[in-house]
């Protein structure tokens, strides 16, 4: 294996309310069309107040930022003409859960219908980074030697201390909200891609999960790429400060 792989970054981000700073109140559909137009790649996520970007395959780092900078500058600047801005953050410090509304899309739709009460309380985004890595029993062997690491990156990249419009005492709450799924922390440990694949198998078999994509750990081998998909972080680029949350809360 070289030093040179190609790697993409998806980025979730919330929509915020230009004069409350909570979650928009009213219909949203306008500014989604607006997006569809000027932006087709960006890509709806689980709640309305919700998109994700992501950059194309890459090998440079600077290419990677440039374009998903870029890309969020578009966004912004959509979102002003709808009254709408853009938050980096791993939960929305003001959202109400049971004020969300869900993107009508059939995988949304369902998941929501079999997790009941745990699909309307995920409010939460996060930042995935994938890593082409050709051979299946490299990229489990790679998920296995990750998995030290994955607290460091989680706790660099901490940005949801506030959940409901509450301080919670914790930098990440993001990590619980999502604990509350099922599938969801660490992956166990995989002698090869064999092992793994015959987990999956069954899953699949027991009506657990429809396919590999249901398993929502911090590290996982993708099902549409041949990369390894890093989940735990939520920006490494700009974590959001908790005292300019807790300034726009109380302003």
């Amino acid at each position: 294996m070289d030093g040179s792989f190609q790697f993409g970054i998806e980025e979730e981000f919330f929509l915020a309310d230009a004069v409350t700073r909570g979650t928009p109140g009213g219909s949203l559909d306008a500014f989604h069309a607006a997006v569809h137009r000027e932006l087709p790649d960006v890509e709806r996520e689980l709640l309305q107040s919700q998109v994700e970007i992501a950059s194309p395959p890459t090998t440079r780092f600077e290419e990677a930022r440039s374009v998903l900078s870029g890309m969020r500058e578009q966004l912004a600047d959509i979102g002003r003409g709808h009254d709408i801005l853009l938050l980096a953050s791993g939960t929305h410090p003001l959202a109400q859960w049971s004020w969300q509304q869900k993107t009508e899309k059939a995988r949304y739709q369902a998941l929501t219908e079999e997790m009941q009460m745990l699909g309307r309380r995920n409010v939460v985004c996060g930042m995935h980074v994938h890593v082409e890595v050709p051979d299946p029993d490299r990229r489990v062997d790679l998920m296995n030697r990750l998995l030290p690491y994955t607290p460091l990156l989680l706790a660099l990249s901490a940005s949801s201390p506030f959940w409901q419009g509450r301080a919670t005492g914790l930098a990440a709450y993001r990590l619980s909200v999502w604990g509350e799924m099922p599938r969801t922390g660490l992956p166990e440990l995989f002698r090869d891609a064999a092992e793994y694949e015959r987990l999956v198998a069954t899953l699949i078999s027991a009506g657990a999960i429809k396919d590999a994509s249901f398993l929502w750990w911090t590290l996982r081998p993708s099902i549409r790429y041949p990369t390894l998909e890093l989940r735990v972080a939520v920006d490494l680029r700009q974590p959001a400060d908790p005292m300019t949350l807790k300034a726009a809360m109380q302003g």
